[in-house]
């Protein structure tokens, strides 16, 4: 995270949803809702400043929910009061991916429904 510090934008969001993902195997469910907003703050920084690394051309607005999708369910699987709520949050994040990427993207949209499942 400290490498990433005055990186573009886009490469802090990958950087910290990450850094969420751990939070959430961890069930820090403030520090993953933290990161995540930041997540979310950085990559529209992203958008309005433009350009960005070439090689993050797959990190789009959908695929940020997916990680935060994913890690819901990992933060799910360690809350003992919240886990219902998680689990329906993951569900309608990953929903969201599989309907919008299932034709152009079958092998993704099979990973990302077995996450779901």
């Amino acid at each position: 995270m400290k490498a990433a510090a005055a990186t573009h934008p886009l490469v802090r969001a990958v950087v910290l949803s990450r850094a969420a993902h751990s939070k959430a195997i961890l069930g820090n469910d403030y520090e993953f809702r933290s990161l995540s907003e930041q997540v979310t703050r950085l990559f529209e920084e992203s958008k309005i400043l433009g350009g960005g690394p070439e090689y993050l051309y797959w990190f789009d607005a959908t695929m940020a929910k997916t990680v935060v999708g994913q890690s819901m369910l990992l933060l799910a699987l360690q809350s003992k009061r919240n886990s219902g709520v998680h689990l329906h949050e993951a569900e309608q994040l990953l929903t969201a991916e599989i309907v919008q990427i299932g034709v152009d993207r079958p092998r993704d949209a099979v990973y990302y429904g077995a996450w779901l499942g």
